[in-house]
């Protein structure tokens, strides 16, 4: 239950984000229309001023020329600026209503680790259970879910939120799962195994190599009634759910797969991740 709490907050937390984003955004389109109607009504005075001093005037009043062009330029700027102002606010409902409507694809709690292991070409092979949950009004459609391990020193791609990046725009092949709102539909089950070398490079620096394995993880799915698709990344530490004594807590001891999953703990990445989308 607390992991799914972690997971709901977290996804509270980048949703408000992302209105932010698209509110400044906003203002900053609203800005660039009245930078550009400053920049019309400063050329037209300028042309005005140059008309002027070529005609003559009469009786200290501008001519009907002048006149007309001035009448036009009010009455351009305050149609632009009303026009702004409604296509704000129309951009605005429809981005609220198409946010409250949407589907919402998260970790639901039947999510864990079943296995970690390693095979004879130096590859540590991991089973996760990922629990799917749709939390918004519309059903979500080709539903996936794709998983990298990695057991380096580093980071894949430099960080997490690239290396979920890069995770989530794997293709996929235009099938999965439908899940209905408000529905725990069956969980996916993906296999996933690190690259060989990395296993390689820390036998080289120990002779008893161990530790966390990092996962990025990404849920792929398109919303049924917009057509629009959307992305949920997820990213986990697997963690030694029984320590031995004298080894500490939590790292993993290679020699000692393969492991269990109910010996293993599936904890949440809190060391920054990429927005949900």
């Amino acid at each position: 239950m607390k992991f799914r709490k972690l997971e709901l907050e977290r996804i509270r937390k980048a949703e408000q984000r992302k209105r932010d984003e698209d509110s400044a955004q906003r203002h900053q389109d609203s800005a660039n229309v009245n930078r550009t109607l400053i920049r019309i009504l400063l050329q037209l005075k300028a042309d005005s001023r140059r008309k002027s001093q070529a005609k003559r005037w009469h009786f200290g009043m501008p001519s009907a020329d002048t006149a007309r062009q001035w009448l036009t330029v009010v009455f351009v700027a305050i149609a632009a600026v009303f026009a702004a102002r409604q296509w704000k606010a129309m951009t605005t409902q429809v981005d609220e209503m198409q946010s409250e409507q949407r589907a919402w694809v998260a970790l639901s709690k039947d999510s864990g680790i079943l296995s970690l292991s390693v095979n004879d070409a130096n590859e540590i092979r991991s089973a996760i259970r990922i629990g799917l949950e749709n939390s918004g009004r519309n059903p979500a459609v080709e539903v996936f879910a794709n998983a990298e391990i990695s057991i380096g020193t580093q980071i894949p791609h430099g960080s997490m939120p690239a290396w979920q990046k890069a995770v989530c725009e794997q293709p996929t092949s235009g099938l999965g799962y439908t899940v209905f709102p408000n529905s725990i539909e069956p969980s996916l089950t993906i296999d996933i195994g690190t690259k060989p070398d990395e296993l390689v490079a820390l036998k080289r620096l120990s002779s008893n190599p161990g530790g966390t394995p990092v996962v990025a993880a990404c849920i792929v799915y398109r919303d049924a009634v917009t057509n629009l698709k959307h992305y949920t990344p997820l990213a986990f530490q697997i963690l030694n759910g029984v320590p031995k004594p004298g080894e500490g807590c939590c790292a993993i001891a290679f020699k000692d797969l393969p492991i269990s999953g109910k010996d293993l703990v599936l904890r949440i990445w809190v060391l920054g991740s990429m927005s949900i989308t």
